[in-house]
């Protein structure tokens, strides 16, 4: 239970990291192109190398993955777009993009000027940091996992040796106890471990038991002694009990 609980929380944690990131990402991307498309649909940055100077500088902030001006008509104004294998450079494993990737966000921005519109930008974010803060974020939470799951299991094995310990010694000195005479007056016997509360009992139970059991035992043996050491009409001793006692005489001598 306690596997499936600590399981369940990581993965619960970083799936909440996961879409928390992608969040963020859609909103950098939102923010990013609706900041830029304004600046562009200024009348002072209406000329081409004014405009490709905004762009060129937001791209080289290595924040996005891809920043594109085309015309109405679809021709290209401005493209740029981070190289294909630079993901591939960090230490984020493929694997772990596999089980949980992050998106892409890719926002669309129209650019005007005045009335007449220039084109359409889109502005796709890097999604590089995030992927990177996610796989360490897992890692550390990860380990915190891992320890408190190795600090349950070593509190488990110590709680059970504990209480096998407590259970041996608790059963062996009750049932010691079983053909000892209590003294008047004498409480129940207690244990320390509520759990044992009803074995207890039926060990007094039992001991109550033996002792009515080897009481009556005890009179039943004097009552044959009786029997067999007096005579059964005048019950005066018989010369079995003078002998016996006359051998016990000679040999206490």
């Amino acid at each position: 239970a306690i596997l499936a609980i600590l399981a369940g929380t990581l993965a619960f944690s970083i799936g909440a990291a996961r879409q928390y990131l992608d969040g963020q990402l859609q909103s950098e991307s939102d923010n990013a192109a609706s900041s830029l498309a304004l600046s562009l649909s200024q009348p002072a940055n209406q000329d081409p190398v004014t405009r490709e100077l905004l762009m060129m500088a937001l791209f080289d902030s290595g924040q996005f993955h891809q920043i594109r001006l085309t015309a109405p008509n679809g021709t290209p104004i401005f493209a740029r777009q981070q190289p294909i294998g630079k993901e591939d450079a960090d230490e984020v494993p493929q694997w772990f993009d596999y089980l949980l990737p992050l998106t892409r966000p890719r926002a669309v921005r129209a650019v005007s000027d005045g009335w007449r519109q220039v084109g359409e930008l889109s502005v796709t974010v890097d999604n590089g940091y995030a992927r990177k803060a996610l796989w360490r974020s897992s890692i550390r939470m990860a380990a915190l996992v891992l320890g408190a799951g190795l600090a349950w299991a070593l509190f488990v094995a110590l709680l059970l040796r504990w209480f096998s310990r407590v259970l041996r010694e608790e059963i062996a000195a009750q049932v010691r106890g079983i053909g000892t005479r209590a003294p008047p007056g004498a409480h129940p016997a207690r244990t320390r471990v509520a759990e044992l509360t009803a074995v207890v009992s039926a060990i007094d139970d039992t001991r109550e038991r033996v002792r009515a059991t080897t009481q009556e035992q005890t009179e039943r043996i004097e009552s044959l002694e009786l029997e067999v050491n007096r005579d059964p009409v005048t019950r005066l001793p018989n010369r079995r009990y003078f002998a016996n006692e006359l051998r016990r005489a000679l040999s206490g001598q």
